[in-house]
């Protein structure tokens, strides 16, 4: 499930109060939720028919559409749209009797976050389905434009299975002096090895063919018209109709040889070597693991594991500064060197970044996984570098990732294990993290990590402020912008909200961030020469919500800087607001009294979203990315837009239309109404406040 995806979820629910609170309940959680509600099997039939749906939430004891009738619609429809029962009552038996009906499980309103983790499942299941459904389409269009490929090539190409020709192109019958496919067919392979050649190759069709090896290629003789020849032939693993099998492919023809081929060989190994260490570098080492993970097939793929290891020095800002550039990439070689020693051959090694080195493990354990990486660490923790005379001991932290056969997604398993390198080094280092998919980020040494992580951050000054403007496309040239804040992490690189913020929400640090934004913020109009009447927007999370004293801060500050009120406008999401409307209430009333501006934040894909205002006197919205998205290929979101302008402009609120990127969606968003816009097309995010407001008008 990728962050861009939109859980497109059906409703049925008799309370409309009760489906927002469980619509923002979701999104809470992080599910991108579109929601649509239905109240009767004709409406449900229509929506089907207009809108592709991922999920149908439907209650139980409805007096206008009942759970049997509704999964009846949804399979006489001929769609694949699973369901989720609401009820009361959780027994097992009334699971037993909603999952007849044909619903995937029954959850209650009574507990929202089980509700939360059945509509993930169902809906990562759901994406599964239509990507494997896509990816079989792709995989029938590459085999036919393999196979059409394939016939037209120029060097000699064949599959084989268990030994016998299953296919050869016209270069490969020509060249072994066939007329055609049935000459071949079931033609074992080793009639046209040479005698002296078939042991060395039945040895490496058997370990391509076992898994120990994706791909291999060998110099060996073979029979030609009769005659011996000696070839180059590349060997991997391949599918025929889906069925595994080993691909031959040959070369031949105009192949450079003697001292041409062995240059190409070192120009080709300069270009996937790290020149410092001698290992491959990032690219070659990506490409590599890709292929040993993906291209894997048969009984040894599907149950064996392998390992993934990250390997950081612990001390490398230290070793930069004291031996420059220069000698921390010796410190990297000999690391390099002490990772040799203690991977096998079978095994790849790579240098994934300046700090990190990285090994994949096929075919190993957990147990094989983690004691290969305590020989590394340890080995590590014992050695003198020597830098240009210099002795130098350090120590080295290691993240461990172990590859299953549902491992698909390789660029995940290398962030996974890079996050697992991470959480061994700010735990202290000189030590192993082994990463679990089902632990997360939720488990009690994360939480103690990343508190003592945010607090260094705070006393060392290592947050900052960037903004972001809102634009006018009318007249009005008020200077105003969105306030982010960034962290500087200990390597020197800057993280955005999304890298630290859950993580501050989990230890009970939000609060302490939200005020530390608001005092910069405030600092930030008094110094620099913006005029008076700046307006900067600032994100609150819904923790500060609970934060009693966040009002008279807020005014103590305001006074201490001198700042109009009226400079700060605070945002708060919309889903925050539905789910913790009893703290929201009092906050909102607070602010406005105090004189701030009050903005909701991802509004508009609510069920009805402007109930919210008659509680919440803000008067600013800001939209959903999902309803300005793609709003020249999706016309229900441009009708969306334009409804909720038009409310908007009924209710005398101003409305921001973010995430702008392409003057396309600017002449949509501006055909629509809407007046303040804000987004990368006009001005990523700055340090500074520079942006021209007097260039937007249209």
């Amino acid at each position: 499930m990728s962050a861009s995806d939109s859980l497109r979820l059906l409703i049925a629910e008799d309370s409309l109060n009760d489906a927002e609170i469980i619509v923002s309940t979701l999104r809470n959680a992080g599910l991108p939720v579109r929601p649509a509600q239905v109240s009767d099997p004709e409406e449900l039939r229509e929506k089907l028919t207009s809108t592709p749906f991922d999920l149908f939430l439907c209650g139980l004891d409805l007096e206008a559409i009942q759970l049997e009738d509704a999964i009846e619609v949804i399979h006489k429809s001929g769609l694949d749209v699973p369901v989720i029962a609401l009820g009361s009552d959780t027994g097992q038996q009334a699971r037993r009797d909603a999952m007849k009906m044909g619903a995937m499980d029954l959850a209650t309103k009574a507990d929202l976050e089980h509700l939360c983790l059945v509509v993930r499942r169902e809906f990562e299941a759901s994406s599964n389905k239509r990507q494997i459904r896509s990816l079989s389409r792709q995989v029938r269009e590459t085999e036919n434009r393999c196979a059409s490929l394939l016939d037209r090539s120029r060097d000699p190409i064949a599959y084989i299975h268990d030994g016998m020709h299953v296919y050869a192109n016209r270069a490969y019958l020509e060249f072994f002096g066939h007329d055609n496919d049935d000459d071949i067919a079931g033609m074992p392979i080793l009639d046209l090895i040479a005698p002296e050649s078939q042991t060395e190759f039945r040895q490496l069709l058997r370990e391509v063919g076992r898994g120990g090896r994706a791909a291999a290629d060998v110099e060996l003789n073979v029979v030609r018209k009769g005659q011996a020849q000696r070839l180059r032939i590349d060997v991997s693993t391949a599918a025929v109709d889906g069925e595994p099998c080993i691909q031959l492919l040959m070369p031949a023809v105009n192949e450079p040889t003697g001292e041409a081929r062995k240059l190409e060989l070192e120009i080709s190994k300069l270009n996937k070597t790290d020149l410092a260490t001698g290992l491959m570098n990032r690219m070659h080492f990506s490409s590599m693991l890709e292929e040993a993970v993906l291209t894997g097939s048969g009984e040894a793929r599907d149950n064996r594991t392998d390992g993934l290891l990250h390997i950081q020095i612990d001390d490398a800002s230290k070793t930069r500064q004291r031996f420059g550039a220069t000698g921390h990439d010796r410190i990297m070689a000999q690391l390099a060197g002490l990772l040799r020693a203690d991977l096998d051959d079978d095994c790849l090694a790579g240098r994934i970044s300046e700090i990190a080195l990285i090994a994949y493990l096929p075919n190993r354990n957990v147990h094989d996984a983690i004691a290969t990486a305590e020989a590394i660490r340890l080995r590590t923790e014992e050695a003198i570098f020597d830098i240009g005379g210099q002795s130098f001991t350090t120590t080295a932290s290691c993240g461990a990732v172990m590859l299953g056969p549902g491992q698909m997604n390789v660029h995940q398993a290398v962030a996974d294990v890079e996050a697992a390198c991470e959480t061994a080094h700010y735990a202290g280092g000189n030590r192993i993290h082994l990463h679990s998919a089902m632990a997360g980020e939720a488990d009690e040494d994360n939480v103690v990590i990343w508190e003592e992580r945010l607090r260094n951050a705070l006393e060392d000054d290592r947050f900052h402020l960037v903004y972001m403007p809102i634009a006018s496309l009318s007249s009005d040239r008020t200077p105003r912008y969105e306030v982010r804040l960034r962290l500087t992490d200990e390597e020197g690189v800057i993280r955005g909200a999304e890298y630290f913020i859950p993580p501050a929400v989990r230890c009970g640090l939000a609060p302490d961030l939200d005020r530390w934004a608001v005092k910069q913020a405030a600092e930030s109009l008094s110094e620099e020469q913006v005029g008076d009447d700046c307006v900067l927007f600032l994100k609150i999370g819904g923790a500060t919500l609970a934060d009693e004293g966040f009002i008279e801060f807020v005014a103590a500050t305001l006074g201490e800087k001198k700042v109009k009120p009226d400079q700060l406008n605070f945002e708060l999401n919309e889903s925050e607001a539905v789910t913790r409307l009893t703290e929201a209430k009092p906050m909102f009333k607070k602010l406005k009294t105090l004189g701030c501006g009050l903005t909701l934040d991802h509004f508009g894909t609510g069920l009805n979203p402007f109930q919210l205002l008659k509680h919440l006197p803000a008067g600013w919205l800001k939209l959903d990315r999902a309803i300005t998205r793609d709003l020249a290929k999706n016309p229900e979101s441009m009708d969306k837009l334009r409804k909720i302008i038009s409310a908007a402009q009924a209710q005398e609120l101003r409305v921001i239309a973010s995430y702008i990127e392409d003057a396309q969606t600017l002449a949509y968003i501006w055909q629509a109404n809407v007046v303040f816009v804000q987004g990368h097309f006009l001005q990523p995010p700055s340090p500074r406040m520079h942006y021209d407001f007097s260039g937007t008008v249209i």
